[in-house]
């Protein structure tokens, strides 16, 4: 009776501490967007599918630009008239037909003029989104036809070259376990572990839950999935 009390008092002090070295993780992406549309416009082009993979400044949205397009179109017609005013009037002034005024005046025009397009050339820009990074489209918040409001979300990206495992750690990992640490991750339904070494910490402790949250930059495996669970356990070695 009193060697079961005395395994049973042993076994209290010990599983805490055990429990104490295993910090839960998830797999996800170190990059992700949800990326607006800048102006007001239909949407025509959603060329990536969710699911389907992009690389950095692929096309992922076209907005309608006819509008924006004719704008540019005729701002174009307009600075490459005041450019030909601005040459004319120095060809004028080298003849002595006209003052310095007229010259500056038209040279000032030509400037504004292109400034005008290079605003215009912007607009004609905005229509289209292309990928910050490479990657794969997560969601579409817009189909193609509906209209897209300025700054309203239209599709969401992750990156996909390079994940990390967020882990919720027991705050004794402090101290012992800090950056460039290797830990072991363990995710749900794999038999084979996973070498990950940490990247960086959040300075905050959780006072509630006594936790605290690492990142870790993961040897990546073909089987890795985003939202994939587990558990890590620092393997001592820096």
């Amino acid at each position: 009776m009193l060697a079961a009390l005395l395994l049973g008092a042993a076994l209290c002090i010990t599983l805490p501490a055990k429990a104490a070295e295993v910090g839960r993780a998830l797999l996800q992406p170190s990059e992700r967007a949800v990326l607006s549309a800048e102006i007001g416009a239909r949407v025509e082009q959603l060329p990536v599918q969710p699911g389907e993979r992009f690389a950095q400044g692929d096309l992922l949205v076209g907005l309608d630009c006819s509008l924006f397009g004719a704008q540019r179109a005729r701002v174009e017609a307009e600075a490459e008239a005041a450019r030909l005013e601005a040459e004319n009037a120095r060809e004028l002034n080298a003849m002595r037909s006209i003052g310095r005024l007229e010259v500056a005046l038209a040279e000032q025009a030509y400037a504004q003029a292109q400034s005008e397009l290079r605003v215009a050339r912007i607009n004609e820009s905005r229509c289209t989104i292309r990928a910050p990074f490479a990657g794969q489209v997560a969601e579409w918040q817009l189909r193609p036809h509906e209209f897209a409001r300025a700054q309203e979300p239209v599709i969401e990206v992750v990156g996909t070259e390079a994940l990390e495992v967020e882990i919720v750690a027991p705050a004794a990992w402090i101290g012992p376990v800090s950056p460039g640490a290797t830990l072991n991750i363990q995710f749900d339904g794999q038999t084979d572990s996973v070498p990950a070494q940490v990247t960086r910490i959040n300075p905050v402790i959780d006072p509630v839950s006594e936790t605290v949250t690492y990142y870790a930059a993961p040897q990546m495996r073909p089987w890795m999935t985003i939202g994939m669970t587990g558990t890590a356990t620092p393997t001592g070695k820096e």
